[in-house]
């Protein structure tokens, strides 16, 4: 049985996926590398701890299958990651991640003198999180970096140069850039000329199904794989997750709860309807686009939550084996559906969809001294919910049809929020046998190319949901929810000129 491997470059760890080619997941690993935030907004991560979680991670799945039955191999990755390569292909230090958000007065400037340009070729306006924003910042900030920079390639394109030794890009990951030009295709000129870059400094660009090279005798060595398998150019993390849950086609829609909440549907066309709010973007699968809402902080709330205020929760983990996100999601079972008039903005590194300031911060409104940590918990999770269903109002209000919804990564572990999900948006959601999305779209990708599959086959033989486990909404809560969703949505509003 000929097996393929996907990779998935996440913020908080690597995932890798081993797949068998009628579709079973045989062996899974990931290791984690650290979150570096330098000064107030800013997010980096060294390239050596992404290539050292990959050696390890693909280490650990290789020791689980039989090594000379693996095919080939494909990436996904966080977009909007920025690596600077000198003239031997060594980074000049670390990456800049989306997360980031020191480019913010870079983004208004591009906003003030290319707005025409943006809306025409990229239908959205500049924002901190794009790579040229952040070019931008180095041009202004540390031009000595740019200009010793011969190469500049995104964060899991420059793990496929590691594997393969190519330069090479996918046209998802290059459309989240905004250098690239969705209506024509290929980087836009004007952008390069401001940056003072040349094309030929950027990653050849690819369909996410092409073979861009193969694993090098020092990739071999370094991570155990097979020497001269297929490399594929892969796809951004949510194109790869729209694979994953097998969102290819219009009508279906894709929920992720990692350290960001995805929030993804197919479409046939680009709109400017979503204009400002959402991102649009290529698709993997070809003569497809992606419409996207981001919940910039959707699992890093809780993450942040865990971590400055669940120290309690955290040690009984370890004193007991349990998951310590388990522990803490288990509090909000002391408080009750709208956190006892709690609300929670979920923007801890600024606001995406709908409302796009990357200056709007997170806040929890109407405390007081009889509530509890079970509440803060329980607000935090609904608080979450509420930006996903602005994302969802939004695909509606554009036209799109959303006949269904599937929930898949880390958060969607925890059966409460699911279920709280469920009731804010008041719909079914449907979760999936492999929630680690990215990762299987990654290796679906790879299984499509190396099987010379067309992907919406590929898909169909491996994505698969729980039919048993469809998490209906509890239609009691449907006011309760409804008027906290507009206190938030109001609140958001009045707290912007705070910020």
């Amino acid at each position: 049985m000929n097996i393929s491997l996907g990779i998935d470059l996440g913020t908080s760890a690597t995932k890798v996926l081993a797949l068998g080619e009628t579709g079973e997941v045989i062996a899974k690993s990931s290791a984690p590398y650290p979150l570096l935030q330098p000064a107030v907004g800013w997010s980096e991560q060294r390239p050596s701890d992404w290539w050292r979680a990959v050696c390890g991670a693909v280490g650990n799945v290789l020791k689980k299958v039989e090594i000379d039955r693996v095919t080939g191999v494909a990436l996904s990755g966080q977009l909007n990651g920025v690596v600077l390569l000198d003239a031997h292909k060594e980074p000049l230090g670390n990456a800049i991640i989306w997360l980031d958000q020191r480019a913010t007065a870079e983004a208004a400037w591009l906003n003030e003198h290319y707005a025409p340009k943006l809306r025409q070729a990229v239908f959205n306006p500049a924002n901190p999180i794009y790579v040229a924003s952040k070019l931008l910042w180095l041009k202004n900030e540390r031009p000595e970096l740019l200009t010793a920079a011969h190469h500049i390639v995104f964060a899991k394109d420059y793990l496929n140069f590691l594997l393969s030794g190519q330069l090479a890009t996918d046209y998802s990951d290059a459309s989240c850039t905004l250098l690239f030009d969705l209506t024509r295709g290929g980087w836009i000129p004007e952008l390069l000329e401001l940056l003072g870059l040349e094309p030929q400094q950027l990653p050849r660009l690819h369909s996410s199904l092409d073979i861009i090279g193969h694993i090098t005798p020092g990739a071999a060595a370094a991570t155990g794989l097979p020497q001269g398998i297929p490399v594929m150019a892969g796809a951004g993390d949510v194109a790869a997750l729209a694979v994953g849950s097998g969102a290819i086609e219009p009508g279906l829609c894709s929920v992720t709860l990692g350290t960001a909440g995805h929030v993804a549907t197919a479409t046939q066309a680009l709109s400017e309807v979503g204009f400002n709010q959402t991102w649009q973007m290529f698709h993997a699968a070809p003569g497809r686009y992606i419409n996207l809402g981001l919940v910039m902080s959707g699992g890093l709330s809780l993450s942040w939550f865990r971590r400055e205020l669940g120290e309690l929760e955290t040690e009984r983990a370890k004193q007991t084996s349990q998951d310590p996100f388990e522990q803490l999601v288990a509090r909000a079972e002391a408080s009750e559906p709208g956190a006892r008039g709690i609300t929670f903005l979920p923007f801890l590194e600024g606001a995406a969809t709908p409302f796009q300031n990357p200056n709007l911060r997170a806040s929890f409104v109407n405390l007081s001294s009889s509530h509890h940590k079970g509440d803060l918990v329980q607000a935090v999770l609904e608080g979450v919910a509420y930006n996903i269903r602005d994302c969802i109002e939004i695909f509606e209000a554009s036209g799109a049809k959303i006949d269904e919804i599937r929930l898949s990564e880390g958060g969607s572990r925890s059966a409460r929020w699911c279920q709280i999900i469920a009731d804010v948006l008041s719909r079914p959601l449907y979760t999936l046998t492999e929630i680690d999305t990215s990762a299987l779209g990654a290796a679906i990708i790879a299984l499509a190319t190396t099987s010379q599959l067309p992907l919406s086959e590929a898909v169909t033989r491996v994505v698969r949901v729980k039919p048993t486990e469809v998490i209906r909404p509890n239609l009691d809560l449907l006011d309760l929810y409804d008027r906290g969703y507009a206190r938030y949505r109001k609140l958001a509003k009045l707290l912007e000129s705070a910020f």
